[in-house]
């Protein structure tokens, strides 16, 4: 959570998937500027595909919802992805990226709380959500929003980083 912040206003913009390009090319932009931080994006739009052809996880880009100073109204702020299993009700979110410029405004706790509520409505009774161990100022935010470890894997490899797999009960 922000502290003393307000949370902005934001809309999740679904992506098909010929419009899958346009999520990519955030991170592949970021990652020229050297902005992508801890974020471990999709390798290249031919990975993002394959994800989606198999899995078809929703992939959002996110936008800034209310009149903020500095920021447009409709101005994309980041991206997010979901995945929601309907078998197990259990939804994952993961490629969730604010833009270097709009850090430290809150985007970041909107846009997990958008997917979150997403999952929700999906049906989820439990979200997980992947997080590098030594990335702690976003392990300690997930903490108080209530994840926790699970008991078996809790450390996880992902692109070659350790993750801790963390998750929360929604309800159910």
């Amino acid at each position: 959570m922000v502290a003393n912040k307000a949370i902005p206003k934001i809309t999740l913009v679904r992506l098909e998937r010929d419009e899958l390009p346009e999520f990519m090319k955030i991170f592949e932009e970021a990652a020229a500027r050297g902005e992508l931080g801890n974020v471990l994006p999709p390798k290249s739009l031919a990975e993002l595909l394959e994800i989606y052809d198999k899995h078809k996880p929703d992939y959002f880009l996110v936008k800034n919802a209310e009149k903020l100073e500095g920021i447009k109204t409709g101005e994309v702020v980041g991206v997010g992805a979901a995945y929601a299993d309907k078998k197990q009700k259990t939804g994952l979110i993961f490629n969730q990226f604010v833009m270097a410029k709009f850090r430290k405004k809150g985007f970041g706790t909107a846009i997990v709380r958008g997917l979150e509520n997403h999952l929700i409505r999906n049906g989820m009774t439990r979200i997980n959500a992947n997080i590098r161990w030594n990335y702690w100022k976003q392990l300690r935010r997930a903490f108080r929003s209530g994840y926790r470890p699970l008991l078996w894997p809790t450390l996880r490899l992902f692109g070659g980083k350790l993750h801790f797999k963390l998750s929360k009960k929604i309800r159910g």
